[in-house]
């Protein structure tokens, strides 16, 4: 794999990553009052979903793409030094992006709130886990 490729791969997950931030902070904390006092989502939310959508499908095929170069062969190395890290990914990894489809496909509107609230859950702490797994590799701490 190469520099390029893991770069690409990295910002990827980290636009997945911030457009999921944003439309959680959109989605959750602010709210617009309509002329008639209602309270409405914010003009923007619809638009940082739309960009989460758009940049997850790329995160997923590298996803793919890395599996046999980088993932499957740090799974095999068993000295590897991120070897937990990077298990804790890929074992979250997957609960992230079928609860994703979910929230798309349930119509159910109660079912679909607790994926959604399993979603976020499982995305905080992919993120994070993440994080650490970048800054453990550039030997940040």
């Amino acid at each position: 794999m190469t520099l390029r490729e893991k770069n690409v791969f990295s910002i990827s997950i980290y636009l997945s990553i911030f457009s999921g931030i944003v439309y959680g902070i959109f989605k959750y904390f602010i709210q617009s009052e309509s002329k008639w006092g209602v309270l409405v989502q914010h003009p923007l939310q619809s638009d940082f979903l739309h960009i989460h959508i758009l940049i997850v499908p790329i995160m997923v095929f590298y996803v793919g793409y890395f599996w046999k170069t980088h993932i499957w062969s740090s799974y095999k190395n068993k000295k590897s030094r991120f070897r937990k890290s990077g298990l804790i990914l890929f074992f979250t990894l997957f609960p992230m992006i079928f609860s994703g489809y979910l929230i798309q496909t349930l119509i159910e509107v109660n079912l679909r709130n607790y994926i959604g609230y399993f979603h976020t859950g499982i995305s905080v702490l992919f993120s994070i886990i993440f994080l650490y797994h970048q800054l453990r590799s550039r030997k940040l701490f």
